[in-house]
């Protein structure tokens, strides 16, 4: 299932990088909260690390894991619950 993805959002940022900014900010939200699913975290070990330490942007991190598109699969069973609940209405 997909919770957000940057082409609903192409229209009004213009950029890809513009579009990926609120999809990634929540995204990087997710990492820090550890709310991305083991399978995630283990294949994206090192960007995770690099996200954290400032060296990747939410927007760039997001584009570079996710390809623009945010699913459930990438987070847990709690963080998708959380983005089907709230995430969904914002």
């Amino acid at each position: 299932m997909i919770i957000d993805d940057i082409e609903a959002h192409m229209g009004a940022a213009v950029a890809i990088e513009r579009a990926a900014l609120i999809p990634g900010m929540y995204f990087a939200w997710c990492v820090n909260l550890q709310l991305v699913s083991n399978a995630f975290a283990d294949e994206f070990e090192r960007e995770m690390l690099r996200l954290r330490y400032r060296d990747l942007s939410p927007a760039a991190f997001f584009l570079k894991t996710t390809g623009g598109r945010l699913e459930v699969e990438h987070l847990s069973e709690r963080g998708a619950l959380f983005a089907q609940h709230y995430y969904a209405a914002y």
